[in-house]
């Protein structure tokens, strides 16, 4: 036992160095990451034009389009398009239309070959949008009465072509609060804001939940068009957009507006796997990688304690130095990850009580990280719904 004990603090030691390495990067990154606060757009401000894609969302498509219709922006139009649903949706978009001059209902035609059903159903509504801004949102996103003012007040301070905003995690049930952090803050740790928002930095990212271009910069990109195969069109757009040289910014708006992505562990499962196989360009190793990184560092650890335990039954009565650092060691990474964990939580207004249960929620992202190996190794296609 004394050589298993020796040998997991030696462990514990290493991933604890990781964890404080990485604790004092993100501590010395955060003065870095943006956030965005509610503030009033001036009357002149320009048209914004909102797109909203809707498939299948009759839970959700009323009460977002009632939060955009309540913005406190003063030109404004909505353009909801219904993705060829089979539910509801239509219905709906239509009845809030008849109540509202500001909303525009469009059907979105049969998707062509390929493209994927959201970048047609955009493309669709941009080519009917007025704006000299775009907005692009999705149907299962709330946003507050400030959250376009403020943002078009920022990008319009900052000069920016594309900004983007992180929502905060509106989590209903105990496996959303859970897991929903933890699949959105190791997003983050792998694509860090402040490279993202580094224009010499080849990082790109973008969240399609809220994604605000000038007109003139969505059409030097060629729009959805350009991207109609991706099947994280955000990402993509992002990607063209530093490639093309022009100011794009990601930035924190948990004040503005928040998201509830899945509400069911399978929805969880199928759509992370998705998000994680197209973000990493269904690479099989970098995604295996990333599963390596969090059995290695973020679930293995939990598990170090128990040999700590198995070694006091006996007696600690002579213990070497060795033996004694060792013990601290297979303990040592927690409190390190838990700071982690409690950090994503709060950041994304997230039950910080709830990072408690960080181990569950980083095997459960080990097991989609694996399955996006096995997808991308396969060549298997990603159905879209």
């Amino acid at each position: 036992m004394d050589g298993a004990l020796l040998l997991a603090g030696a462990y514990g030691w290493a991933a604890a160095g990781v964890w404080a390495w990485r604790c004092a990067l993100g501590r010395i990154s955060r003065h870095r990451i943006l956030q965005v606060s509610s503030r009033p757009a001036p009357p002149e401000a320009p048209l914004v034009s909102v797109l909203v894609p809707a498939r299948n969302e009759e839970a959700n498509i009323a009460e977002c389009l009632e939060g955009l219709l309540a913005q406190d922006y003063p030109r404004i139009e909505v353009i909801a398009i219904d993705d060829n649903s089979s539910d509801r949706t239509g219905e709906l978009i239509a009845r809030a239309s008849k109540r509202d001059p500001r909303l525009r209902a469009e059907r979105a035609p049969p998707t062509p070959p390929g493209w994927t059903g959201k970048n047609r159903a955009l493309a669709w509504g941009a080519e009917r949008a007025r704006g000299e801004w775009l907005l692009f949102t999705d149907a299962d996103t709330r946003h507050g009465p400030w959250a376009l003012s403020s943002a078009m007040v920022f990008a319009m301070e900052r000069n920016l072509d594309v900004l983007s905003l992180i929502p905060r995690a509106l989590t209903l049930t105990f496996a959303e609060k859970v897991l929903q952090p933890a699949a959105m803050g190791y997003l983050g740790r792998w694509f860090p804001l402040d490279r993202v928002n580094d224009p010499t930095d080849p990082t790109a990212f973008a969240n399609g939940q809220f994604l605000l271009l000038k007109r003139s910069a969505y059409d030097a990109l060629g729009g959805h068009s350009a991207v109609r195969e991706a099947y994280l069109e955000d990402v993509a757009l992002a990607r063209a957009a530093k490639r093309r040289g022009l100011r794009l910014e990601c930035a924190l708006g948990k004040r503005l507006l928040g998201v509830r992505m899945y509400d069911s562990l399978p929805r969880y499962f199928r759509g992370w796997r998705r998000i994680y196989l197209h973000a990493f360009d269904r690479r099989p190793r970098a995604l295996l990688s990333r599963a390596l990184d969090l059995a290695a560092l973020s679930v293995l650890p939990f598990g170090l304690p128990v040999v700590t335990f198995a070694y006091s039954a006996g007696s600690w009565a002579g213990a070497t130095v060795a033996e004694i650092l060792a013990g601290l060691g297979t303990v040592l990474p927690l409190p390190l990850i838990y700071l982690f964990a409690g950090k994503v939580h709060s950041t994304l207004r997230a039950g910080r009580a709830y990072a408690l249960f960080h181990p569950f929620a980083a095997a459960v992202l080990v097991g989609v990280l694996l399955d996006a190996a096995r997808a991308a190794r396969a060549g298997a296609p990603t159905p879209w719904r």
